[in-house]
């Protein structure tokens, strides 16, 4: 009898054992799985800022160019480069009294 019972202490001190054995296994290997999840999103995030931050860039670039292509100076020599000449004489045509008078 005493030993019925000391192997039935056995055999649940083994069970007790197994199970935190394998809670101790699944909780190191879910630990190892967050960090290695932690570094990969790290990594895109910080692509991605530098991505932000080059489109950033751009945009401005584009804008300083859009401000530079539209000033009055740069149109003037677009059009002295295109051979526009000023008006001379302005010619101003009569409108007809017939479109007038239904």
């Amino acid at each position: 009898m005493l030993l019925k019972k000391l192997e039935t202490k056995t055999r649940a001190h083994k069970k007790t054992v197994s199970v935190f054995v394998i809670v101790f296994l699944i909780s190191i290997v879910i630990e190892i799985w967050t960090a290695n999840r932690l570094a990969t999103y790290g990594e895109k995030i910080n692509q991605l800022q530098k991505a932000t931050e080059g489109l950033n860039l751009e945009n401005q670039l584009l804008s300083d160019q859009i401000a530079m292509r539209s000033s009055l100076s740069q149109t003037e020599q677009s059009v002295d480069a295109l051979g526009f000449a000023p008006v001379s004489h302005l010619e101003y045509l009569d409108t007809p009294a017939i479109a007038f008078n239904h």
